[in-house]
C-alpha cells in the first residue's frame, strides 16, 4: 500500500488557513479588550463626576450671606470658585481684644481642630439688623492651653481685629463660632490637559488636584442664580449656583493605531445655598 505525504499546496492552504484564524482571534481579543477597557475608563469618568458633585454639593450646604460678614462666595467664574469653605462649629467662652478661648466643638459636625493664618473665625454677635450677626475674625496664633470661666478646659489662639470689628466684639458674653478657609475650586491646565482642582487661599496651601481629566478648559463651568431662578453675577444675590462638569475618558498616553477613542462624560448641578434665610 503506497502511504502518500501533503503536498506543498496543502501545507500553504493549512497555514493560510491557521494564519487567517490566528488574526480572527487576535482582532477579537482585542476588541474585547479595547470594550473592556473602554467601559472601565467610563466607569472611571462617572466616578470622578461623583466626587466632584459631592464635593460641591457639601461646600454649598454650608454657604450663605451675613450682614455683617457678607456673602461666603467671593469669585463665581466661568471655571473658579472661591469662597469662605465652613470647617466646624465651636463654642467661645471667652473673648477678649486680642484673642479668644474656644471650649470645643458642637453638635455632631466634629472636623478638624482650627490653624491659625489658615483658617478664621465667623463669631456670632447678638443684635438684630446692622448690629448684629457673623463677624469675620482672623486667628493669627496659637493654640495654647487655657481654661474656661467654668472650668472647662480650652484653647486660646490670637485674633487680628480692626478698630470696627474691635468695638462691635467689645464686652460681648460667651458665644459660637464658625470656622472656615479660604478657599478655591477652579480649572487648570496641566501639560496637555485639564484638570479639576482645590485651592487654599491662606497660609501657604497649594492646589490640589481633585478629578481629571477635564475636557479642556470648557470643562467645569459655574454661574450663579437668585431665588427666582434667574442668573445674576451680584454674589450678595446668589442663592444658587448652576455647574456643568465634563471629563475625558480617554487615557492620555494611548496613542497609535490601537488607542481607544477619546469618549466624554458629563454632569449638570444645581445647587441651593444652604445657609441663606
Amino acid at each position: 500500500m503506497t502511504r502518500r505525504g501533503f503536498t506543498l499546496f496543502e501545507m500553504l492552504v493549512a497555514l493560510v488557513v491557521g494564519a487567517v484564524v490566528l488574526v480572527t482571534a487576535l482582532r477579537v481579543e482585542l476588541a474585547l479588550a479595547r470594550a473592556v477597557r473602554g467601559r472601565a475608563e467610563r466607569a472611571g469618568a462617572a466616578g470622578h463626576l461623583r466626587a466632584a458633585a459631592g464635593l460641591l454639593r457639601f461646600e454649598a450646604a454650608s454657604l450663605g450671606s451675613d450682614s455683617l460678614a457678607g456673602p461666603d462666595l467671593g469669585t463665581v467664574g466661568p471655571a473658579r470658585l472661591v469662597f469662605r469653605a465652613h470647617r466646624g462649629l465651636v463654642s467661645v467662652c471667652t473673648l477678649g481684644a486680642d484673642s479668644v478661648v474656644l471650649a470645643g466643638r458642637l453638635g455632631s459636625w466634629r472636623p478638624r481642630a482650627p490653624v491659625p493664618v489658615r483658617d478664621s473665625l465667623l463669631l456670632l454677635v447678638p443684635g438684630a439688623g446692622a448690629t448684629g450677626g457673623w463677624q469675620a475674625v482672623a486667628l493669627v496664633a496659637g493654640p495654647t492651653a487655657a481654661v474656661c470661666p467654668g472650668g472647662e478646659l480650652g484653647a486660646s489662639y490670637r485674633i487680628g481685629l480692626d478698630s470696627v470689628a474691635a468695638a462691635r466684639l467689645a464686652g460681648r458674653p460667651a458665644t459660637v463660632g464658625r470656622v472656615f478657609e479660604a478657599i478655591a475650586i477652579e480649572a487648570y491646565g496641566s501639560g496637555t490637559s485639564w484638570h479639576l482642582g482645590q485651592e487654599g487661599l491662606s497660609g501657604g496651601a497649594s492646589l490640589q488636584p481633585v478629578v481629571g481629566p477635564l475636557d479642556g478648559s470648557t470643562g467645569f463651568v459655574a454661574a450663579g442664580w437668585d431665588r427666582a431662578g434667574l442668573p445674576v453675577a451680584a454674589t450678595a444675590l446668589i442663592d444658587g449656583l448652576a455647574v456643568v462638569l465634563r471629563v475625558r475618558t480617554g487615557r492620555e498616553l494611548a496613542v497609535g493605531p490601537g488607542a481607544p477613542r477619546v469618549g466624554t462624560d458629563s454632569v449638570s448641578l444645581s445647587l441651593r445655598l444652604g445657609n441663606r434665610p
